[in-house]
C-alpha cells in the first residue's frame, strides 16, 4: 500500500506546531490534535509534513500549487493543506471530518 502524504504549509509561526505559549490559538491546537489523531490511527500509512513560512521558505517555493495561491492570495492563502498532492484547503486548516474522508476513500482505492 502506498503511503497517503498529507503536508501543511503554515503561515509563520513561533515553534514547529505553533502551540508554545500561554495563549495558543485554538486553530493551531485543534492542528496539532488532528496530527496527533493521524499518527494514532494510521501510523505508517500517512506520512505528514508540516513547514512554517518562517522556518522553511524554500519548501514554499519548491511547491507549485502553494507558490501560485501565494502570488494570487497573499498571506491569506496560508495555511495551505495538501493530501497527495491536491490541495484540500487554503487560508484555513481543514476539519478532522475532511482529512478522514479522503483518507478512507484513498484507502479503499489501493
Amino acid at each position: 500500500m502506498n503511503k497517503i502524504v498529507f503536508e501543511i504549509f503554515d503561515p509563520a509561526l513561533c515553534c514547529s506546531t505553533g502551540v508554545c505559549g500561554p495563549n495558543s490559538d485554538e486553530k493551531l491546537i485543534k492542528m496539532r490534535d488532528l496530527i496527533d489523531k493521524l499518527k494514532s490511527d494510521f501510523g505508517e500509512r500517512v506520512e505528514i509534513k508540516r513547514q512554517s513560512i518562517s522556518q522553511e521558505p524554500k519548501k514554499f517555493l519548491e511547491n507549485f500549487s502553494v507558490q501560485i495561491l501565494i502570488k494570487n492570495e497573499g498571506k491569506a492563502a496560508l495555511p495551505v493543506c495538501i493530501l497527495d498532492g491536491k490541495v484540500i484547503t487554503y487560508g484555513r486548516y481543514p476539519e478532522v471530518k475532511e482529512i478522514y474522508d479522503y483518507i478512507s476513500k484513498k484507502m479503499k482505492l489501493q
